[in-house]
């Protein structure tokens, strides 16, 4: 069997991510860790994907603008990014957020959205949440070909589902600003609730969503609400929800395993 190399997409995002007033392009460059400079494949068709888990050492992957006026944003994973996005300005400091998924060669569809920020020269983690995969669109695929210079550049392989894929890339955006500072997005509870801790809730007069205030959060903000779409639970869960509201602590919304569409303010 032959083993054919795969290359992989490369992302690349626009924003204004230090807040000076200029656009800035962040691509995404996949090459081998003694040497940034040359873009490499990805993975061969015949490995399987967890061999990648344990070879992280020999590649390099990260975003970076041309001329690296930003700080690059190392990607601590085995394929890169999954999914890379532009989201406004979240803080109020004049910049542009930037949300990512990492690819990390697994075989399950859970993985990890995160909200970064550039503040003082360094990328700082903002948020971040378990989410599904699945609701990511299916990349295109690149292969290399030999510039007329000489050097080796990618781009997009032959094929009308190639083609596809590249439309629907370019028109799908994860988190949605629904709101000045207010996004929403498609979040994942994990199977296990223990440690999870309950937080004092308010429900809506629409009724269509309850309303969290965190504990806890992995960043510092004054204000931090989530809002949990409802609107699949039956009325009985509905009203045992507004109940429990009204009583105090709610104790045991933490659903195992469960997908809820969350609204964020920051």
């Amino acid at each position: 069997m032959p083993h054919d190399t795969i290359w992989g997409y490369r992302f690349e995002v626009v924003g204004d991510y230090d807040g000076d007033g200029r656009l800035d392009t962040l691509k995404e460059h996949f090459t081998w860790a003694d040497d940034q400079s040359e873009e490499t494949f990805k993975m061969i068709s015949t490995v399987d994907l967890l061999f990648y888990q344990e070879e992280q050492e020999y590649t390099e992957p990260f975003l970076a603008d041309d001329d690296r006026r930003l700080t690059p944003v190392w990607l601590e994973s085995a394929f890169g990014l999954l999914w890379a996005e532009t989201l406004p300005d979240l803080n109020e400091d004049g910049a542009s957020e930037l949300g990512i998924v990492l690819d990390h060669a697994g075989h399950t569809n859970l993985n990890t959205y995160q909200i970064y920020t550039y503040a003082k020269g360094r990328w700082v983690l903002r948020y971040q949440t378990e989410i599904r995969g699945t609701r990511l669109p299916d990349l295109p695929h690149l292969q290399p070909q030999q510039a007329a210079d000489g050097t080796m550049q990618l781009v997009l392989a032959p094929g009308a589902e190639n083609q596809q894929r590249l439309a629907d890339l370019q028109a799908y955006q994860y988190a949605k600003e629904i709101a000045p500072k207010t996004l929403e997005l498609h979040c994942h509870m994990p199977n296990e609730c223990r440690g999870f801790k309950s937080s004092p809730v308010q429900v809506e007069t629409t009724g269509a969503w309850f309303q969290v205030k965190a504990d806890q959060v992995p960043w510092p903000v004054s204000d931090y609400w989530a809002y949990w779409d409802w609107s699949d639970y039956k009325a009985e869960d509905q009203a045992k929800f507004q109940k429990q509201a009204k009583a105090g602590p709610l104790t045991d919304w933490c659903e195992g395993g469960g997908d809820y569409k969350i609204r964020l303010t920051f």
